[in-house]
């Protein structure tokens, strides 16, 4: 909130040479949240709520051809009176999402031997959490997938472009334990193995996941497949997982609904 009231408060002062100024549009959590903060401070902007592929197609619409912005998703703004209008919340579908982010900045990381970061998926299997606005903000959805071959795509992009060292910034990866999440996962360690071995390039990545996708008590054939498929990623670069312990104190993992026990957070290590 201090760098936005920074901000608003140099832009608000800026003298443009056109009549036509540019359209402030804000979005992530805190806009999703407090949507009027932004708006009561910049009457002019737009506050995207959740997730904003739909949401900056349409504003992209409007702006350039002025398409109104009632029919565009997650939107809030303010009417010519001065009212607050909020249209459709909607959660975009990541499997018409098909082509990768754009690699126009890649070259100034390679530059200060940076890693990228990229998604396979948005979202989390568990979303139970206390303390957590994944379901929230994501409409009440809990995990969905990126098509494997946008994410390979992204991946041999990022490759080609001089990253060796890649962070998958999902929540969840594996997104549950089930064959068809197991299975699309060993799709995306081929996909790497098939750009390592073609680039001669040492390819390294990190991934998050949550406790339950490691280990659950009484879920032995389950906990074998992910043991597997594992040693099958470290064998393609996986480097390090990161994963929510929290806790060690049972009555403190009941308050923030971790829903798993001291018992199972120890054989996940």
């Amino acid at each position: 909130f201090d760098w936005t009231d920074q901000f608003l408060d140099k832009y608000n002062r800026l003298a443009f040479s056109s009549k036509y100024h540019p359209l402030l549009v804000f979005g992530n959590k805190l806009p999703t949240y407090f949507p009027e903060y932004f708006l009561e401070k910049c009457p002019s902007s737009i506050a995207v709520i959740g997730e904003g592929e739909e949401s900056m197609r349409g504003i992209f619409r409007h702006v350039l051809w002025n398409d109104p912005l009632e029919p565009v998703p997650n939107l809030i703004y303010k009417s010519s009176h001065n009212q607050f209008l909020k249209t459709i919340e909607k959660s975009p579908d990541l499997s018409l999402l098909i082509h990768p982010p754009s690699v126009d900045t890649i070259s100034e990381t390679v530059q200060i031997s940076g890693n990228a970061l990229l998604q396979a998926s948005r979202g989390c299997s568990w979303s139970q959490c206390s303390y957590c606005t994944i379901r929230s903000f994501r409409k009440g959805r809990k995990w969905d997938a990126f098509p494997v071959k946008r994410v390979l795509e992204n991946i041999e992009r990022l490759v080609s472009a001089g990253i060796t060292e890649l962070e998958f910034a999902d929540d969840e990866f594996f997104g549950g334990v089930e064959s068809e999440h197991i299975e699309r996962i060993y799709d995306i360690a081929n996909g790497i193995e098939k750009f390592r071995n073609a680039s001669g390039k040492d390819i390294t990545f990190r991934i998050f996941v949550i406790p339950h996708t490691i280990y659950r008590k009484d879920r032995s054939k389950e906990n074998e497949a992910v043991q597997k498929l594992l040693r099958r990623l470290k064998e393609v670069g996986l480097a390090k997982i990161y994963f929510g312990a929290e806790s060690g104190c049972s009555s403190q993992l009941l308050r923030y609904k971790r829903g798993y026990t001291l018992e199972e957070m120890e054989n996940t290590i």
